[in-house]
């Protein structure tokens, strides 16, 4: 089969040990972002498969109606940038492993690393260090300070799990199933939102983008936050009202955000608001981004392309679409 795989900035796929599961087949590997959907659909004029890297790139219906070829678009999680139904009316199966009871160690790692760096300053020393100067302020221990995590999924248990080890109290704001999880667990749970925010002294958010979550964390709950208190988000920026983040740090509260996700992605603008804030550590969308995580990611992903391939397809978004038939071209 004819597959191509979008948006594998570093060629990193072609590098791993499974990416010998696609031997016999074509692949062609793009490694710029394209969003254009007229850009998009000449390069996937011929493809039957298409892998996708999470969510870098939108999969619209009008993309979807040009791509006369495609008969399997393979990834894995969440699929908030993909039109299903549009996918579904013409045949293209989505395949998605949503990986149970396995959360992404290495975007629980890379909150916990974004927690480290804004607490003790580290970009900002390191800046200052490498410009002649020695020391350029206190930064802040965690031990005994009140961990909140905001969405108590497998991400949010794994960073909870950190913050114990270093020695803080954790507590938990979410859904009531996923309290009961946190309360199982031995975390404490807020009495309200408006407690949780006003607790927290690293507050780190661990949902996932849907309509209720949209827009979740509003400018109000952001300014209930302490000077000292810190909001990381390594899940999805529009979790945070458009705009309230920006204003609450020029206001004081909460003093400090370590941010790895952005309105728009990729940001190319050296001048995007947050990135001029001495108080932000800014990352670019780096938490999935290990080696390890690729290896385990992509070998879910060329099986889901294996097993359609041998008329088996598995982890099937829209069994439907196997009822319309698309021919082979």
């Amino acid at each position: 089969m004819k597959i191509t795989v979008l948006d594998d900035y570093f060629d990193t796929l072609r590098t791993l040990e499974c990416f010998s599961k696609l031997s016999g087949h074509e692949v062609t590997i793009w490694n710029d972002h394209v969003q254009d959907p007229e850009a998009l659909a000449e390069r996937l004029r011929d493809t039957e498969v298409l892998v996708l890297i999470r969510e870098r790139t939108k999969i619209r219906a009008p993309l979807i109606a040009r791509l006369h070829r495609l008969r399997l678009i393979s990834q894995r999680s969440v699929y908030p940038h993909i039109d299903v139904d549009a996918c579904t009316a013409r045949g293209i199966v989505l395949s998605s492993s949503q990986h149970p009871g396995t959360p992404s160690y290495a975007a629980a790692e890379l909150t916990w690393a974004l927690v480290l760096a804004a607490m003790r300053q580290i970009p900002q020393q390191m800046a200052a260090l490498r410009a002649g100067r020695w020391q350029i302020g206190v930064g802040q221990s965690l031990r005994g300070k009140t961990l909140g995590i905001y969405g108590y999924g497998r991400i949010g248990a794994a960073v909870a799990g950190y913050g114990r080890a270093f020695g803080m109290h954790v507590l938990v704001w979410a859904r009531a199933a996923s309290l009961e999880r946190a309360r199982a667990d031995g975390h404490a749970i807020a009495a309200s939102k408006a407690a949780f925010f006003e607790a927290c002294d690293v507050l780190s958010l661990h949902m996932r983008l849907v309509d209720a979550t949209r827009g979740i964390v509003t400018a109000g709950d952001l300014a209930r936050m302490k000077p000292s208190a810190l909001l990381v988000n390594t899940s999805r920026a529009p979790l945070i009202a458009p705009g309230a983040l920006l204003a609450a740090l020029k206001s004081g509260r909460p003093g400090m955000a370590a941010v790895d996700v952005y309105e728009e992605e990729p940001v190319r603008d050296p001048a995007y608001p947050l990135f001029a804030l001495d108080n932000v550590v800014c990352t670019p969308h780096i938490g999935y981004v290990t080696r390890d995580e690729y290896e385990l990611q992509f070998s879910d992903i060329f099986e889901q392309i294996l097993a359609y391939a041998a008329g088996t397809p598995i982890n099937v978004v829209n069994p439907a679409a196997l009822e319309i038939a698309r021919p082979r071209p």
